[in-house]
């Protein structure tokens, strides 16, 4: 079995790292993701292509996944591997650069399309690969705290980004602040590739013989994480189902311009960092396994407000309840994972988690654009919110019984990190 304590000595230092690393990520992906969408839009995208934006990269994760956890079991270093497939999807927003620098085409939409889809090939199996090394890497107890810390660094990382970003995008129209800000994230995305170096500990993520077909039928006789692995697609379905429909209601209905966007993603991130210590509280009191559900169920709200139709004030409304809901879910979503992974099939676990998310991550949004054909878009936001509230259900239904929850130590809930 796996020894969880061999690097222990090193979790203050690897807190630390993993929270540096993680605001560099935040930066990268907060100067390319936020603006994916309206540039899409820009490009002359219709439903089927912008539903794609949302479906492609959880397509990426189920088609490539368990094969990436096979290779990454046999990999003699899976932190050198890890970094390298980073390195090549940090280095994607160049090709953003070429594309939107083209003459106009009808074809331009589809392209990036295309190329958003490739870039989450290595993401798939990088951030597979983190999660089973973290895993690795931290004693329970300190989980919460390192995902905690991370959590706070890449909201204000993230805030501070999309405010400059915002200010860039508003003097510089067309394709100039296109060039500065994907030439940003190319920069930041070395940044957190050199971060991601320095994590101290190159674990093992496999220590049962790696056969696929035997330590599949390994991992689903574990009936704890059969059950979170189950109760997680309806409630991925709703939240992932909702992604196009908020960029289209967002740029086509409300008229957001890039500062609008800008500005909805950075209150999310602001009320994710103002939360994100009190979540910790939350599961230091009641457990990760009862914390998820209340998350859960709390952020079947947001979609509900779009499903009421309250325009550009209804939208900031909602990213302050998704980014205060959404830190919640995000934090126990990967500390119940670790929790109920099998320890020897740790990499495995994980990509075979990733891969039944990834599947409803692509069934969602285009089961939406199918919606857009019979129900106008605020009649649509309903069912994802429905979605949502039961998967939140079903998260709850996993708890067994008479099992007594863990309680973390008060001091590694990330409050006041």
């Amino acid at each position: 079995m796996m020894n969880d304590n061999l690097y222990s000595e090193h979790e203050p230092a690897n807190t630390r790292i993993n929270a540096l690393n993680g605001a560099a990520q935040a930066i990268a992906l907060n100067l390319v993701n936020p603006f994916l969408g309206i540039d899409l839009i820009r490009l002359g995208s219709n439903n089927f292509e912008l539903s794609l934006l949302t479906a492609l990269p959880p397509l990426a994760v189920t088609v490539t996944t368990l094969l990436g956890a096979r290779l990454v079991a046999r990999t003699p270093s899976a932190h050198r591997a890890a970094a390298k497939l980073f390195f090549l999807a940090r280095t994607f927003p160049l090709a953003f650069l070429i594309v939107n620098g083209m003459p106009h085409s009808p074809w331009q939409p589809m392209l990036m399309v295309i190329l958003i889809g490739a870039m989450n090939i290595p993401i798939a199996v990088a951030n597979l690969t983190w999660q089973a090394m973290i895993t690795a890497l931290f004693t329970p107890p300190a989980r919460t705290r390192a995902v905690g810390l991370r959590n706070v660094a890449t909201s204000i990382a993230g805030i501070i980004t999309l405010l400059l970003a915002a200010l860039v995008m508003q003097k510089n129209s067309g394709n100039v602040g296109y060039l500065y800000v994907f030439g940003a994230a190319l920069v930041a995305g070395m940044v957190e590739v050199f971060w991601f170096l320095r994590l101290r500990g190159d674990p093992p993520v496999q220590t049962a013989p790696p056969q696929f077909g035997a330590a599949l039928r390994r991992i689903w006789a574990y009936a704890d994480f059969r059950r979170y692995a189950l109760a997680g697609i309806p409630f991925y379905l709703g939240w992932l189902m909702a992604q196009p429909l908020f960029v289209r209601y967002q740029v086509s209905y409300a008229g957001a311009t890039n500062a609008w966007i800008a500005l909805f993603a950075a209150t999310n991130a602001l009320f994710s960092a103002i939360t994100t210590p009190l979540w910790g509280r939350v599961g230091h009191r009641v457990g990760a396994q009862y914390a998820l559900p209340l998350a859960c169920a709390l952020l079947s709200s947001v979609p509900m407000i779009y499903a009421l139709n309250l325009g550009l004030h209804g939208i900031l409304l909602s990213n302050v309840l998704g980014g205060a809901f959404g830190a919640g879910v995000n934090m126990f979503l990967l500390i119940r994972l670790m929790e109920v992974a099998p320890v020897d099939d740790r990499i495995f676990a994980i990509g075979l988690a990733n891969t039944l998310i990834g599947t409803a991550g692509v069934a969602g949004p285009l089961l939406s654009v199918v919606l857009l054909h019979y129900l106008p878009i605020p009649g649509v936001f309903w069912i994802p919110t429905a979605l949502r509230c039961f998967g939140a259900a079903a998260f709850l239904a996993t708890i067994r019984p008479g099992i007594r929850r863990p309680v973390l130590p008060h001091s590694c809930t990330g409050g006041s990190a």
